[in-house]
C-alpha cells in the first residue's frame, strides 16, 4: 500500500502496528465511516464530554472515554474504527478555526459548535493534548525512579504495561527501543535495508530489527495509552542513539534524533567514540601529556582545561587532584564524547522548542576487542564527566556508567554482588550530588538478589532497563499457543545464528555447539541458542524490504495475547518490587 507520501510498498498497517507514522491511512475509507454515522451522534457525544456522562455507542466505531481532553472552550476524543483507523475528533466554538492544521471534516452542529475530524499522526497529538492533556503524553521524569521497559513487541505489550503501572503504582519509560531495533521511517519508505550494528558480547544484528520506526512507535504507544486511560506518568526513551566514529557520526545521530522529536527521553550512547587505550579501566594511568595535545588542538582552550583542574574534584566526600598524567588520560578518552555531548544538547533543545526532556549519556557499552571487567566506569571518571559536563554549562538527568553488567547473564565479576553494591553506590552518589539518576542497561537476566542489591545502593532511585525478556516472554507463550508459528521463529533464528558465526561470533558458535551436542534436542523457547538471537526474525525483511513475518505476530489468538499480557504485567510487577521505592 502507499501512504500517501511515497511510492508503493506493501505493509498492511492494521496487522503491522509501530511502522507508519498516521493511524489515519486510508482517509477517503475512514471519511467514509463519519459521514456514515447516524444523525445526531456528534451533538450527543460534544454533550457527554460537556456534562461528564458517558460517551455514545455506534457501530462500527468506538468513541474512547478516557481519552478526552479539554483546554478553553474546545474539547477533544479519540475514535477507532473497525478497520483500526483512527481519528481525532475536536468540538470548537462555531467559526473559530481547528487546533490543528488541514483538518479531515468539519460538521456544523447547530450554531454554537463546529465538530473537526484530525489525522492521528505524532505532530497533531502532540499538539492537542500538548494544550488539552499534557499529564496523557510521555513526559520527562527528571529524578523519578522507573523502569525502562523495551517494547520490542509494539502493540502486544502495552495492555500488560498499563495494568503493571496501574495495578503496582510505579512510573516507566513505556515507550522505549534502540537505534538497533527501530528503523527510521524514510528506510521502511525507500526499501533501504539497514546496517548492521554490533550487539556487545552477541555479534551483530540488522538495525530496526523490530520492525518498527522511531516514528511510529511512540504513535502506536501514545495511541495505546490515550485508549487505555493511563493515569501514571510515563516516558518515552529513544534509546542508545549511536554517535559513530567518522565525519558522518553526528549527522547521523542528528536524523535519528529529529526522527524521534517527539520522545521525552534521549538515550545518547558515545562508546563507540570513547578511546579506552587513553585510560584503561584496571591499573594504573600511564598517559602523557600526548593525549591532551591530540584531543585539544587550541592552546587557550587547554589552558583553561588545565586551569579548571587544578582545583581538586570531590569524590566520595574526599578531593582528589587528578595529576597530569590522569587529567590527559581522562581528556584523551572522553574528549570527542564531551564535545559530541556539547554539539547534541542546543540541538535537542532547539528542536523540542524548550519543552522539557531527560537526557541520558551512556558510555556502559564497549567495543568487541574491550571485555566489560576491563572497563569498569570508576569514581575518578565519572567524576570528570560530570565536572565537564559543568565546566561546559551542560547538565544531565540521567548516566548509565558501566557497572559490569553484562547481556543474558547474572552478575558474574570476581568481587560478586558486595562489589557491584558498594560501586553502585559510590556511583549513584555522585551522580545524585549532580542532580542525575544512574540508569542499569541490560537488567533483563539479573536474579532477584543482582536486582536488591542495585536497589539498596541506589535506595531505589535509578532507572533500570529491560528489553530482550519481555519478548522471550512472548516466545515462551507462543510456544504454548502456537507451535507451528514458534518452530517458524525457532527455524528463522538458527539460521540467523549461523550467520553470526560465519562471521565471527564466537559466541554464536558456541551456542550452535551447545544446541549441536544435544542430539534430538526439541526446538524450545528457553534453549541459549533461541533466547539469544530469536529478535531478527520479527523485523525481517525481503530484497525488496517487505516484512517476511511481521503480520502473523500481530494476528494471533486473542486468547494468547491475554496470556501475555497476564504475564508480562507479574514480571514488571516483581522487577518493581525488587528495584523501586
Amino acid at each position: 500500500m502507499s501512504d500517501g507520501k511515497s511510492g508503493m510498498y506493501e505493509v498492511d498497517p492494521a496487522k503491522n502496528p509501530a511502522v507508519l507514522d498516521t493511524l489515519s491511512w486510508d482517509a477517503p475509507s475512514l471519511l467514509c465511516r463519519l459521514k456514515a454515522q447516524p444523525h445526531g451522534l456528534w451533538e450527543k457525544a460534544w454533550l457527554a464530554l460537556g456534562s461528564g456522562r458517558p460517551l455514545p455507542k455506534t457501530p462500527g466505531l468506538q468513541l474512547y472515554e478516557h481519552s478526552s481532553g479539554h483546554f478553553e472552550n474546545r474539547s477533544f476524543v479519540l475514535l477507532e474504527g473497525e478497520d483500526g483507523q483512527c481519528a481525532l475528533m475536536e468540538f470548537a466554538p462555531s467559526g473559530s478555526q481547528a487546533s490543528a492544521p488541514s483538518p479531515l471534516l468539519r460538521r456544523e452542529l447547530g450554531e454554537r459548535v463546529s465538530a473537526y475530524f484530525h489525522e492521528v499522526n505524532a505532530q497533531n497529538l502532540h499538539l492537542v493534548y500538548g494544550q488539552a492533556a499534557p499529564g496523557k503524553l510521555p513526559r520527562a521524569l527528571p529524578m523519578t525512579p522507573r523502569l525502562g521497559i523495551g517494547t520490542r513487541m509494539s502493540r502486544a505489550m502495552w495492555p500488560g504495561i498499563w495494568q503493571a503501572l496501574r495495578e503496582c503504582s510505579f512510573s516507566a519509560n513505556a515507550i522505549q527501543n534502540s537505534v538497533r531495533e527501530l528503523n527510521l521511517l524514510e528506510n521502511i519508505r525507500e526499501r533501504k535495508v539497514g546496517q548492521k550494528l554490533y550487539y556487545p558480547g552477541i555479534g551483530f544484528v540488522p538495525e530496526g530489527h523490530t520492525g518498527s520506526t522511531f516514528e511510529g512507535l511512540w504513535l502506536c504507544g501514545v495511541v495505546e495509552g490515550l485508549k487505555a486511560g493511563v493515569a501514571q506518568p510515563y516516558g518515552a526513551d529513544a534509546d542508545h542513539i549511536m554517535v559513530k566514529r567518522g565525519i558522518d557520526g553526528l549527522e547521523r545521530a542528528k536524523k535519528v534524533l529529529m526522527a524521534a522529536r517527539y520522545y521525552s527521553f534521549f538515550t545518547i550512547d558515545v562508546s563507540d567514540i570513547l578511546d579506552y587505550s587513553a585510560f584503561p579501566g584496571n591499573g594504573p594511568v600511564k598517559a602523557g601529556g600526548e593525549f591532551m595535545e591530540r584531543r585539544i588542538g587550541d592552546e587557550k582552550t587547554r589552558k583553561d582545561v588545565l586551569s579548571y583542574y587544578e582545583k581538586p574534584l570531590k569524590i566520595g566526600g574526599r578531593s582528589l587532584r587528578l595529576s597530569e598524567s590522569e587529567l590527559s588520560g581522562l581528556v584523551g578518552k572522553y574528549w570527542l564524547a564531551m564535545e559530541a555531548m556539547e554539539i547534541l544538547i542546543p540541538f535537542i533543545k532547539n528542536m523540542r522548542g524548550g519543552e522539557p526532556f531527560d537526557l541520558e549519556l551512556s558510555i556502559d557499552e564497549h567495543p568487541p576487542e574491550i571485555h566489560a571487567f576491563d572497563c569498569l566506569t570508576s569514581e575518578l571518571e565519572l567524576s570528570f564527566i560530570l565536572n565537564e559536563f559543568r565546566r561546559r554549562g551542560c547538565s544531565l538527568s540521567h548516566v548509565a556508567p558501566n557497572l559490569g553488567v553484562e547481556k543474558h547473564v547474572d552478575y558474574r565479576y570476581r568481587d560478586g554482588l558486595e562489589g557491584l553494591e558498594a560501586r553502585t553506590r559510590a556511583l549513584h552518589r555522585l551522580a545524585n550530588e549532580a542532580g542525575a539518576v544512574i540508569d542499569c542497561h541490560s537488567g533483563d537476566d539479573l536474579s532477584g538478589r543482582t536486582r536488591k542489591a542495585l536497589k539498596r545502593a541506589t535506595e531505589g532511585l535509578l532507572n533500570f532497563k529491560v528489553s530482550p525478556y519481555p519478548q522471550a516472554l512472548f516466545a515462551d507463550v507462543l510456544y504454548d499457543f502456537d507451535r507451528e508459528m514458534f518452530k517458524i521463529w525457532w527455524d528463522d533464528t538458527h539460521e540467523f545464528a549461523k550467520e553470526n558465526a560465519r562471521q565471527g561470533s564466537t559466541f554464536a558458535a558456541e551456542c550452535l555447539r551447545q544446541y549441536d551436542a544435544e542430539l534430538g534436542a526439541e526446538p524450545h523457547p528457553k534453549h541459549s541458542l533461541f533466547r539469544i538471537f530469536c529478535y531478527a526474525t520479527i523485523g525481517k525483511r525481503d530484497a525488496q524490504g517487505n516484512f517476511l513475518y511481521r503480520e502473523r505476530f500481530y494476528s494471533l489468538s486473542p486468547e494468547f495475547y491475554a496470556e501475555y499480557t497476564r504475564k508480562l504485567k507479574s514480571y514488571l510487577c516483581l522487577l518493581a518490587r525488587d528495584l523501586l521505592p
